[in-house]
């Protein structure tokens, strides 16, 4: 789906995230905002209040709701919460109110939606974790090279962030496309990945490998590019690709 025809699904609500709307729990919002509808017969955006069009994702939702939107805790309507490397909330036990990003038990890590309850890992800029990995992402049934769940494969990345016990867990894995559209803010503008910065630096305005199969195709694999905020499976299996994981039901 292009650009311009995600943003056009969403604010006329078809929304890609209703899929994950059928299977989370939780207020899952887009993040476009009240300046963001558009008119009957026109594809330009224009305040919601003066569109002839209702039931709009604009008009509707927490990111329209202003008592929403004082933006201390996310984007509009999103509400996250800094983790540590510990497993404590920011504010909790030893964890700090604005825990830095870092390596240290008491150094932010992960990210809580306090929405639908996941958990998202934060990237670095270097280490084991930074942004600047990319990864194959092979499975089972198609593994040409013998790469799959190796230390350059997203699952092989899934294996080792496990291992280490990234904020206390041991249940990370690869989210399928729904899920990771839960944490996107499609009404973001500009050339910046469409997420909230601050909650989730280090992210890049590239596709980001996922767990959704291809059933037709055992090659590809899914992919949500977080430029656009738009899902596609016409990629390789072998392109090396970032990742996110995530954690959660």
């Amino acid at each position: 789906m292009s650009h311009i025809a995600t943003l056009m699904a969403l604010v006329v609500g078809f929304s890609p995230l209703l899929a994950a709307q059928a299977q989370l729990p939780g207020n899952i919002d887009t993040g476009l905002s009240r300046l963001q509808c558009i008119d009957w017969g026109s594809a330009i955006l224009v305040r919601c209040d003066a569109s002839s069009l209702t039931g709009q994702d604009g008009q509707l939702g927490r990111d329209a709701d202003g008592a929403n939107n004082g933006g201390t805790d996310g984007l509009l309507g999103s509400s996250f919460t800094k983790i540590c490397n510990s497993g404590e909330k920011a504010g909790q036990g030893t964890c700090p109110i604005e825990p830095v990003l870092g390596t240290a038990a008491n150094d932010w890590a992960c990210t809580l939606d306090n929405l639908n309850g996941l958990i998202w890992e934060i990237k670095t800029k270097s280490g084991p974790r930074s942004k600047s990995h990319r990864y194959t992402n092979y499975t089972r049934d198609y593994d040409p090279l013998g790469l799959y769940r190796s230390d350059t494969d997203a699952l092989g990345f899934v294996d080792r962030v496990n291992r280490d016990g990234l904020c206390g867990a041991s249940d990370w894995s690869l989210g399928h496309s729904a899920k990771i559209q839960t944490a996107l803010h499609y009404g973001a503008t500009g050339t910046k990945a469409r997420i909230d910065p601050h909650y989730f630096p280090n992210t890049l305005a590239q596709p980001y490998w996922n767990s959704s199969q291809n059933p037709s195709r055992a090659d590809t694999g899914w992919a949500v590019d977080l430029a656009t905020g738009s899902i596609s499976n016409d990629g390789h299996r072998g392109l090396a690709r970032p990742v996110r994981l995530v954690r959660g039901k």
